[in-house]
């Protein structure tokens, strides 16, 4: 007859360290979770932009990059293009950062014709460059992490650029009066082509796309 001696100090040993581990692999994952809700990218220090208190918006933009890149092109090509969208009957905008005007354009006519506020001491970071854009989407009120500020009536080109409604203290984009920035707001259609004709554009543009963080609503009461 075998009989079976069991170690109950052993066993016991046993089950201590395998609770201790399940606790550590507990710890480890709200560990992480939390620095992920918690993280974000360092903003600039002396970036600001428009007036109400800190809310995020619901869209999604910004979040991960859109699709349409925008494509660089010479004053000449811009004509062209614009031409072209004139000869196809297209709706599209027209920024003319010379004249200080922005056009919108139904059926490839010019419908309204809206005056540029300029910037208050711009960010060239915000600066669209001249060029073919497309609508990427858009926000009755956009927020920004980087100066905790709205923009109103935000239209999304890609990445930085936008068209938006002025806003108070420092800032860049393409910036038109509140009643004006609605009327393009209204009628600007995803896919929509945008183009921006500037003098002082750089010969050669390099790009860096700027990733979004939402922010926690959980750390929306300490902003």
């Amino acid at each position: 007859m075998f009989s079976i001696e069991i170690d109950k100090k052993g066993l016991l040993y046993t089950l201590e360290l395998l609770a201790v581990a399940v606790v550590i692999a507990a710890s480890a994952h709200f560990a992480a979770r939390e620095i992920v809700a918690w993280s974000a990218p360092a903003a600039p220090e002396d970036v600001s932009f428009s007036e109400l208190p800190a809310v995020p918006d619901e869209n999604s933009f910004y979040i991960d990059p859109p699709a349409g890149v925008p494509a660089f092109l010479t004053r000449d090509e811009i004509k062209k293009k614009r031409e072209a969208l004139v000869w196809e009957k297209r709706d599209f905008l027209f920024v003319d950062m010379d004249q200080r005007v922005v056009s919108r354009y139904g059926g490839g006519t010019a419908q309204s014709e809206f005056p540029l506020i300029a910037p208050a001491g711009g960010e060239p970071f915000f600066e669209a460059p001249q060029g073919l854009y497309t609508v990427q989407g858009k926000a009755e009120r956009h927020f920004s992490q980087i100066g905790r500020r709205y923009f109103p009536w935000a239209i999304y080109l890609y990445g930085n650029y936008l068209i938006h409604a002025e806003s108070q203290g420092k800032s860049g984009g393409i910036q038109v009066a509140p009643n004006h920035a609605r009327d393009l707001f209204a009628h600007a259609t995803e896919g929509m082509p945008v183009l921006v004709s500037r003098e002082d554009s750089p010969a050669e543009v390099v790009f860096t796309y700027v990733r979004k963080k939402r922010i926690p609503p959980h750390r929306l009461q300490n902003l």
